[in-house]
């Protein structure tokens, strides 16, 4: 996941370099007003029939502004969705886009989840 969303330029465009494994760092500046910055965790890997996996992403967009954020989330799913039969992949499910705000950093928060089915 981590390199599909490094090499779309749109994302990068936004968030620089700050796409990180699982949770923000503690070293991020979350008084920036330009903060924005991408996690994702793989959430669920069940083993499908005949070789066929469905693992469940949630990418996390984060930053200081809503409008920012919603940004962040729509090169997030353009991202994932160029995954779509590629390789070993036949198949991208972005879901469950939600609008979120956490008052401990100031950063509004989009989970988007992503379903990616690929054989192995």
């Amino acid at each position: 996941m981590y390199n599909q969303l490094v090499s779309f330029a749109g994302l990068t465009t936004l968030v620089g370099s700050k796409i990180y494994p699982v949770k923000l760092p503690q070293s991020l500046d979350f008084t920036d007003p330009s903060l924005q910055a991408v996690t994702y965790a793989k959430i669920s890997n069940p083993r499908r029939h005949l070789g066929t996996r469905r693992p469940r992403f949630q990418i996390s967009c984060w930053a200081k502004r809503y409008g920012e954020v919603k940004q962040v989330a729509e090169q997030v799913q353009a991202a994932v969705e160029a995954m779509d039969e590629t390789g070993s992949v036949f198949a991208v499910f972005p879901e469950n886009e939600v609008d979120m705000y956490n008052s401990e950093t100031g950063l509004y928060h989009v989970p988007v989840d992503v379903i990616i089915y690929f054989e192995e």
